[in-house]
């Protein structure tokens, strides 16, 4: 899977967080602040991991140049004065976009909420 810029972004304050916390927890006696700096890596990760940004972000472009087409279509490839079926055609289209981009979103962008489960246990 390559990272988006925003997994990237996210990945490197993973990265500045640790090195953050090897300084403090080396240079400073505070261990509070070395185990916060350790904490937020995690964090950070499991964020990228569930929120599939780059999914999302790569789903929204999808939708969008599907949608640019079809308004092109709707745009010059309809006459000035459309007929009913013409117009049934492009609605027809647009249902079908919204569709196949929803059921698309439901299986590759939504939130995993498994990870936050128990994973069976009760």
């Amino acid at each position: 899977m390559a990272l988006g810029g925003c997994s990237l972004l996210l990945m490197a304050l993973a990265l500045s967080c640790s090195s953050g916390a090897v300084v403090a927890g080396f240079f400073f006696s505070s261990g509070k602040v070395a185990g916060g700096l350790a904490l937020l890596p995690t964090l950070i990760a499991f964020m990228v991991l569930n929120l599939r940004l780059d999914e999302r972000k790569d789903w929204h472009s999808r939708k969008h140049r599907e949608l640019e087409a079809l308004r092109y279509r709707l745009r010059y490839q309809i006459p000035d004065n459309p007929t009913a079926d013409q117009i049934a055609a492009i609605a027809e289209a647009f249902t079908a976009l919204n569709l196949k981009f929803m059921d698309q979103f439901k299986t590759t962008c939504e939130f995993n909420w498994n990870n936050l489960k128990g994973h069976g246990r009760s």
